[in-house]
């Protein structure tokens, strides 16, 4: 771990830091830099967060080679049920690497069916990629037979009767569908997606971006393919961490909130979109030649550059540039 903070340090300095040594000022996290750019960062890699992905394959091994002499000593010293393991002062860094990566891996696996004992038929993964409990389905209450997935099996088959009182049709059907693998001794996971050439970190990755992903105006301005300066400066524009003078008074970093253009107003978001008294001349230009570019607020610049970008990218990449040769001169 001491290596890798070392990296990470190493690519902190090479980009905040000056040629000469000295520290310069930095306005946005390196958790943030290091978000995907469809989840507003600049795609950076943190080498600490990867180690969980990395650890997830030695989990993997332990899960698939259970008779080595390695695993067969982890399990005897710490037992098998690894989902509920904590981790001790007196725990190995072996354990302490695999519980890590367990947790890593968990969103990628699903029970493979054996007798039942072990899965919980609500909580745990047992059919296609998710519980039952996040499923659009109704389910009756199954307090009354505990919520082992035993109950539900009987002579090493799904119990169908059992199975219609507490489920619908419809994923009684699809349950049927679910192998019991009865030469299994104890229950195995399995991977949720087979048939695939992608590795195990490439499947947490793929996972964890699927997951982190939520609706963000960078999603669709950074597929406009602008200048690079232009779309830095947008980068900024959308996380708010534009430099400018209301943002560096909230920094105290400066005692002047009022635009440096004597147009007498609070230089903020809103009033370098569509505020600048230098800017407002510009656009009423365009505009008169039929470009229709909008002049309010920035939210509203937003949801109207939006459809600019989808039904006239020409007009869009337009607007972008003019803000920023606005900003920069």
């Amino acid at each position: 771990m001491g290596v890798l903070y070392e990296i990470d340090k190493m690519c902190r300095s090479f980009i905040w830091h000056k040629r000469d040594g000295k520290f310069d000022i930095h306005y946005v996290a390196w958790d943030v830099l290091c978000k995907l750019k469809n989840q507003g960062g600049r795609g950076l890699h943190s080498a600490i967060s990867k180690v969980g992905l990395i650890r997830a394959k030695f989990f993997w091994n332990f899960i698939e080679k259970i008779e080595s002499l390695l695993n067969q000593n982890l399990k005897a010293k710490y037992g098998s049920d690894i989902w509920n393991a904590e981790i001790k002062r007196e725990s190995s860094s072996t354990w302490r690497i695999i519980v890590n990566g367990a947790m890593s891996l968990r969103p990628i696996v699903r029970w493979e069916v054996a007798n039942g004992k072990s899965v919980n038929a609500l909580n745990d993964v047992w059919i296609l990629d998710m519980s039952l409990l996040k499923w659009p389905t109704f389910v009756v209450d199954l307090e009354d037979v505990g919520y082992g997935l035993n109950s539900f099996i009987f002579d090493g088959s799904w119990d169908v009767a059992q199975l219609k009182k507490y489920f619908g049709k419809d994923l009684v059907e699809l349950i049927l569908q679910v192998p019991i693998n009865s030469g299994l001794l104890t229950h195995s996971m399995e991977l949720k997606t087979k048939m695939t050439v992608k590795t195990i970190v490439g499947m947490i990755s793929e996972n964890l971006e699927e997951a982190s992903v939520e609706e963000n105006h960078w999603n669709w301005i950074k597929n406009q393919k602008l200048l690079h300066h232009v779309d830095l400066f947008w980068w900024h524009m959308f996380t708010y961490v534009m430099p400018s003078k209301a943002f560096l008074c909230h920094r105290r970093l400066s005692d002047q909130v009022f635009c440096l253009r004597g147009c007498g107003v609070i230089e903020d978001e809103n009033h370098i979109a569509a505020g600048c008294s230098l800017l407002i001349p510009v656009i009423k230009l365009l505009n008169k030649r039929g470009f229709q570019i909008p002049t309010s607020s920035f939210l509203y610049c937003i949801n109207k550059l939006k459809r600019l970008l989808l039904n006239n990218p020409f007009v869009g990449n337009l607007y972008c540039t003019t803000m920023f040769l606005s900003w920069k001169s």
